[in-house]
């Protein structure tokens, strides 16, 4: 998600039609929340837990990119060739329950790389984890703009990564969280950003206003995006 000039933005996006209460017997959680910080207007990131080191039994909290236009969640591995990942979240994954099932590689309008593609436990928050996340070990990357991150969260839908369920819709099928679909504030430089799951957060709804829904086009070259017919 690359966003210039924001002020600020609420908006509401369903990842599906699911019932208002999952069936899956799991415990659900009220909106889990997550600070962003905002990158010179360019990016929002925020920190996403790959696995535990196995040495030390700490969650390696990695500083990545949320994204709406992609779905792949990745993170930088120990070694890889990435000069623009200027983040402090390289993993180690040996030392991790990741486990390889093969390469996959990326690309995006400004970037490729490549990476092993495998599973392991990812965390959106301590209690908030899914235990078999498809995930990508970046170990080269070329083209990208310079950031302060080491990966990317793609907040799109699973057609753009292969059919690889993504992290909340694992995190929903699991019963983890009650609803598919996250709650994004974005803001300005100086101001508070963040990205809510599971629920739709309206605490910075401004008195007066109402959240607008709209239903998402799905058809085409739009599936890799969440795009609104407009109106003319």
């Amino acid at each position: 998600l690359t966003i210039l000039g924001v002020h600020a933005i609420r908006v509401p996006l369903k990842m599906g039609k699911g019932p208002e209460v999952n069936q899956s017997g799991g415990r659900f959680l009220a909106a889990v929340e997550k600070p962003l910080q905002n990158e010179h207007n360019n990016f929002y990131y925020g920190e996403i837990g790959f696995g535990k080191d196995s040495k030390t039994g700490k969650i390696n909290w990695v500083p990545v990119i949320f994204d709406t236009g992609s779905s792949w969640l990745w993170a930088t591995a120990t070694g890889c060739s990435c000069p623009h990942m200027e983040g402090p979240g390289y993993v180690d994954f040996a030392n991790t329950d990741f486990k390889a099932e093969g390469t996959q590689s990326l690309h995006y309008g400004e970037g490729m790389g490549s990476g092993k593609l495998g599973t392991m436990t990812v965390y959106f928050s301590e209690d908030v984890f899914y235990e078999h996340q498809t995930i990508i070990a970046a170990e080269q990357l070329e083209d990208f703009p310079i950031t302060k991150t080491n990966g990317f969260f793609g907040l799109s839908h699973k057609i753009s990564s292969n059919g690889h369920p993504t992290l909340i819709e694992n995190l929903y099928t699991a019963g983890k969280i009650e609803r598919e679909l996250f709650t994004i504030s974005l803001r300005k430089l100086g101001q508070e950003s963040y990205i809510a799951i599971g629920e739709i957060d309206d605490t910075n709804v401004l008195q007066g206003e109402n959240f607008v829904y709209s239903d998402l086009n799905l058809k085409g070259a739009a599936d890799l995006y969440y795009s609104v017919k407009v109106d003319e």
